[in-house]
């Protein structure tokens, strides 16, 4: 036909495809472009007006990918014969193609009136509901797929993405597996539940799978990389570390395995190992954000925290919408105490990225560390909302609204989690926890009947249960509740609360006598470490606490509390380190009454008297009350020469009535002034 005809675009089309579908792709292209050169030379308007040339013109534009032509042509052809609906689905493909979910959508529904069952129909109809997140309207085109081919890996794939979209984990996960053990072409189901256990921590349960997705694989890079991952995950590094050399050596430019090995060494310590691998990619791949963020992180694990900052701002210039680079630096910044840049580079991100998990996340904890407290309860209710019905994001969510003091949305936030993982224990003993603190007695006995019948002897539900005894007054049984639970299970949080209810019951000396035999115990129990010395300090056994707090610092626990209350004991002692420390925790927490009464109080002390005096005063405006900053106010000010004004502030403090660190000397100091 071809030779009779070679200008006839009908026969060119058709041969193209007979070469198309033999295989031929180049040989198919040359004579489909000659079509379109045919066609494109008859006059546009006797192409209009005539229906099969305009059918075939779009046809001949779609398969040359041509899809913006396609559709003008496609256009055309059902304005010229609205009752012809043969051309929505190609209508329809070619908006998907250039990503206009909304006119795709209404296509294929138009189409889908002609051609209900239509399988490859209901597939594109249903990635583009996907794609939109209308996840209901997407299972309902998946389920329909899966009516006319019940074994569809396709349809099971997408019936599942839906039905996690939707909320319900579960039910998509199941279809996942049945779908990934029906099929042996379900390789896409297979990755995607692999990857889903993974990320709840079913490591178990992934491992096979990928195992399995390999074996049909061998070759498959991506594959291996997964199960490396897995491996990691379960704590065989070595079979991890095997892998990724292996895809190396097969591939040396597949740069995820490349970095994944980078991981594994900073995982493993090896810093100096993973410098070494990165250095080498930098060469190849200066540009890269993924090794400019592994760099950061390895110099902030060697406590280099300039340098990662330089790295970080470096991905950031690169790609600004990075916002696992973005949340680094805002975290970084954070640590400094530096919150106007943190805010100001979190704001950004989340204009840029206004629907992005971490982003909105990376905003609300810069407003919380702002003092934005209302600020970042509105952004928190948002995150809740963004985490969908995911639950580590749910938690990850609840514990930034505790931080803001927004107990009603920490508990929304956790409702939403068990609805997600129903038998997560953790989750259900921390909503139970704050239902009780808010006083929700009601829900708090159904959640301890659930608990009670799943998991009676759990020491997550007798500590709860010895939380509602404690707080009914009933301490014997609570105590009994909180013993039996940390037989089981030693956690410092049910040794703290042992502490509590020994001190709710005017047990002091049981209460440190308990304290040190854990500390003796557990020494690497930093919680429980520093509430024993604070204890010290508050029974004035000022060297144990000294000692203790000195042996905190040497574990790695850099806390503001633990730095200040160091601070003070070496300023006691006339030792010059109080400075450095009560610096870096002013740095750590520069909104603290605490930190800023300290630090200017030493700074008085060591003769700085005009910096010290405003750091005393930032501590006065946080704590308007507090009679010992007010002392050390006075005092600064007598030193500086300003004695009427000290004199009042003096009066104030001791007019209090209140006892305080430094009575004694505030007492002799009014006593000489009134002398004078």
């Amino acid at each position: 036909l071809y030779k009779l005809a070679p200008y006839d675009p009908q026969a060119a089309y058709m041969l193209s495809e007979a070469y198309r579908r033999s295989g031929d792709f180049e040989q198919a292209k040359t004579v489909l472009n000659q079509a379109r050169d045919t066609l494109e030379s008859i006059p546009q308007e006797v192409t209009d007006s005539h229906g099969p040339s305009l059918l075939l013109s779009g046809l001949i534009y779609y398969d040359l990918q041509q899809w913006q032509k396609a559709i003008t042509q496609f256009d055309n052809y059902q304005r010229a014969f609205p009752t012809a609906l043969s051309v929505g689905k190609l209508l329809g493909s070619a908006h998907l193609k250039l990503g206009d979910l909304n006119r795709a959508i209404d296509s294929l529904e138009k189409a889908r009136k002609n051609n209900p069952g239509d399988f490859m129909l209901l597939s594109m109809l249903g990635d583009a509901y996907l794609k939109k997140k209308k996840h209901y309207k997407a299972s309902v085109a998946f389920q329909q797929m899966l009516n006319v081919v019940p074994t569809s890996p396709e349809a099971g794939t997408g019936l599942a993405l839906s039905l996690i979209g939707m909320g319900d984990t579960q039910q998509g996960m199941d279809v996942l597996s049945r779908t990934f053990a029906q099929s042996a072409e379900a390789n896409e189901a297979g990755v995607i539940l692999a990857i889903s256990l993974l990320k709840d921590r079913r490591y178990q349960q992934a491992i096979p799978i990928a195992e399995a997705l390999l074996a049909k694989a061998p070759d498959n890079l991506i594959l291996q990389n997964l199960l490396a991952s897995a491996y990691i995950a379960t704590g065989d590094q070595q079979s991890a570390r095997q892998m990724y050399l292996q895809i190396i050596e097969l591939q040396p430019d597949f740069l995820p395995s490349q970095i994944n090995l980078i991981k594994l060494d900073r995982i493993e310590g090896q810093n100096a190992s993973a410098q070494q691998r990165l250095e080498r990619l930098m060469v190849k791949y200066p540009t890269n954000t993924l090794l400019m963020l592994e760099s950061a992180r390895i110099e902030q694990q060697l406590g280099n925290v300039q340098q990662a900052q330089a790295w970080l701002t470096k991905a950031h210039t690169i790609d600004g919408n990075d916002t696992t680079v973005g949340s680094f630096l805002v975290d970084l910044y954070l640590q400094q105490g530096d919150t106007d840049k943190a805010l100001e580079l979190a704001q950004e991100l989340s204009t840029d990225n206004p629907d992005d998990w971490l982003a909105t996340k990376t905003l609300a904890k810069a407003l919380i560390q702002s003092g934005k407290t209302a600020s970042a309860k509105a952004k928190l209710k948002q995150l809740s909302l963004l985490s969908g019905y995911d639950a580590q994001h749910l938690a990850a969510t609840t514990r930034l609204q505790l931080q803001a003091q927004d107990i009603a949305g920490a508990i929304y936030s956790l409702s939403k989690a068990i609805k997600s993982e129903p038998d997560n224990i953790a989750l259900r003993a921390r909503y139970g926890s704050l239902l009780l603190q808010t006083q929700r007695l009601d829900e708090l006995e159904q959640e301890l009947d659930y608990l009670r019948q799943t998991q009676p002897s759990h020491p997550l539900t007798l500590v709860l249960e010895g939380d509602l005894l404690a707080s009914q007054g009933q301490n014997s049984a609570a105590m009994a509740n909180y013993q039996q639970a940390i037989t089981q299970t030693p956690q410092s949080s049910t040794a703290l609360k042992i502490h509590q209810l020994y001190l709710s019951i005017r047990q002091p000396g049981q209460s440190m006598q308990f304290l040190q035999q854990w500390s003796q115990r557990y020494p690497q129990d930093l919680a429980v470490g520093e509430v024993l010395a604070q204890g010290y300090l508050q029974q004035n056994q000022q060297q144990q606490a000294l000692e203790l707090y000195e042996q905190l610092l040497q574990q790695g626990m850099r806390s503001p509390s633990v730095l200040n209350n160091l601070a003070n004991l070496y300023l006691r002692n006339q030792d010059p380190r109080a400075l450095t420390l009560a610096q870096e925790a002013h740095q750590l927490s520069p909104d603290s009454a605490i930190t800023n009464d300290t630090l200017g109080w030493i700074m008085v002390q060591q003769g700085d008297l005009t910096n010290g005096l405003q750091h005393l005063r930032n501590a006065s405006v946080r704590s308007a009350n507090n009679p010992e900053i007010l002392y050390h106010i006075a005092e600064t000010l007598i030193r500086l020469d300003r004695t009427t004004e000290g004199k009042r502030t003096l009066e104030k403090a001791l007019s209090m009535q209140r006892p305080f660190e430094g009575i004694e000397q505030a007492r002799t100091l009014q006593i000489r002034l009134t002398e004078q």
